[in-house]
């Protein structure tokens, strides 16, 4: 996960229920202070070549030998541009659009057992939440 090119957490959690409280994930937190232009340039590169790598950019070596797509891929707001571009002109071989869903005819109807599927109630939860926060 990458956030504004600022933060960075890279590892094996993620965010569900079952993965913040069952599953072990091991993760690396990256904060960079050294901020230009409302960026971390270290997050930033990483995000390029994180995205240059998926979309099969080859990374520049030279300013001169940038292509396109690698410069388009340096800020958050282009990047983005990138990958819309992409999917408007049906990939271009380097991604596929995701799929849109069934049908809402052929939707099963949740319940609230997915809600909460222990069954436990909000005030049995605090109470809980309380008793594991209790030093003692």
């Amino acid at each position: 996960m990458i956030v504004d090119d600022v933060y960075c957490l890279n590892g094996t959690s993620h965010f569900r229920r079952r993965g913040m409280t069952f599953d072990g994930g091991l993760d690396v937190a990256s904060i960079d202070t050294a901020i230009g232009e409302g960026y971390s340039a270290g997050i930033a590169n990483f995000r390029q070549r994180l995205m240059a790598a998926k979309l099969g950019v080859n990374p520049a070596a030279t300013v001169a030998a940038a292509t396109a797509l690698w410069i388009r891929l340096a800020k958050p707001e282009s990047a983005f541009d990138v990958v819309f571009d992409l999917l408007a002109g049906g990939g271009a071989g380097r991604l596929q659009p995701i799929w849109a869903g069934a049908e809402p005819d052929n939707i099963i109807p949740q319940s609230d057992a997915v809600v909460d599927p222990d069954g436990v109630d909000t005030d049995s939860f605090l109470q809980l939440f309380a008793a594991l926060i209790v030093e003692g």
